[in-house]
């Protein structure tokens, strides 16, 4: 079933009408976007996830089924023009990277699963703060209102990748045109 809404390649304006970078397994269709054509996707997703869950279906913050991630992902390699079939390969013991090939010129779709991993930010333990990390999970209020706990939405915290920097890198090698 598809989530009712989202639809891949659709981009809000004023990014509609020139190529952009995707990194998230959809984007958001409504009235007034316009549609880019394929665009280059790299998304991170934890297979533990609570908040949107890898492998799809309802949560507490969200009633309608929500579309697997690897369905997602492989809609968004099809609006690409990308071959159907993905390879995957165990890039470190806690992450396996997923490519689509063949897609049109300038454009790849990749996606890290975080095994294990909750609703964050691969490498994120590299840089937080973990005193204001400590600091919110005493008051999860945040998290509370979903009937989750801190430590259930993060998961495996994963410092094998930096997500930072394979986006980085993803968008120098994905330059902006038009």
């Amino acid at each position: 079933p598809r989530q009712p809404g989202w639809e891949p390649r659709q981009l809000p304006p004023p990014l509609g009408a020139q190529r952009q970078h995707l990194t998230a397994a959809g984007t958001r269709r409504g009235p007034g976007r316009d549609d880019p054509g394929p665009v280059p996707v790299l998304a991170f997703h934890g297979d533990a996830d609570p908040i949107v869950p890898f492998e799809g279906g309802a949560t507490a913050r969200q009633p309608s089924d929500l579309v697997p991630v690897p369905d997602r992902m492989a809609d968004l390699a099809t609006a690409a023009g990308c071959d159907p079939t993905a390879v995957t390969t165990r890039v470190r013991d806690d992450i396996d990277h997923t490519v689509w090939s063949g897609c049109e010129p300038g454009v790849d779709v990749q996606l890290y699963r975080v095994i294990g991993g909750g609703h964050t930010w691969p490498g994120m333990l590299d840089y937080v703060d973990m005193g204001r990390l400590a600091e919110i999970g005493q008051d999860q209020a945040l998290v509370s209102a979903a009937g989750l706990d801190l430590a259930q939405v993060a998961g495996n915290m994963t410092t094998s990748i930096s997500a930072t920097d394979l986006a980085l890198d993803f968008f120098e090698a994905h330059p902006r045109t038009g």
